[in-house]
């Protein structure tokens, strides 16, 4: 009864228990000089990510610049429209080799006036009014 020690259902849930005032408030500074120097400790590791990735990407960049395709972009375009007005003639004459090697001459060609006319209506295709 009276001297027995009151506890408290904080006081088996804690992970800490402090005999007095005095020795929490140490805990608690303790705990948060230890919170500060985590937080110290993350922002250090993240600036390193950081200028880390920087780096990489920086000299990713620089590679890249080196290639062919990014020195001379105009240039490579140039080429690539004059390779496709080489291939645009290339095609036109072949066209017109085989529109000259399939056709019969002109001379060899049926005249319009020489086919007879045929009257719309005697067609089996004629669309229904």
């Amino acid at each position: 009864m009276g001297h027995e020690t009151d506890f408290t259902i904080a006081d088996f849930v804690a992970d800490v228990r402090a005999s007095t005032p005095s020795a929490a408030a140490e805990l608690v500074v303790q705990t948060r000089r230890e919170f500060d120097k985590h937080i110290a400790d993350l922002r250090s590791a993240l600036v390193e990510q950081i200028r880390y990735r920087i780096v990489v990407l920086h000299r990713r960049v620089h590679e890249n610049a080196a290639r062919r395709g990014f020195r001379r972009p105009l240039d490579l375009l140039r080429q690539q429209r004059q390779r496709a007005d080489e291939l645009t003639s290339r095609l036109a004459h072949g066209l017109r080799a085989n529109i000259r090697h399939f056709a019969p001459p002109l001379h060899h060609r049926p005249h319009a006036a020489s086919f007879p006319s045929i009257p719309y209506e005697n067609c089996d295709a004629a669309p229904a009014s």
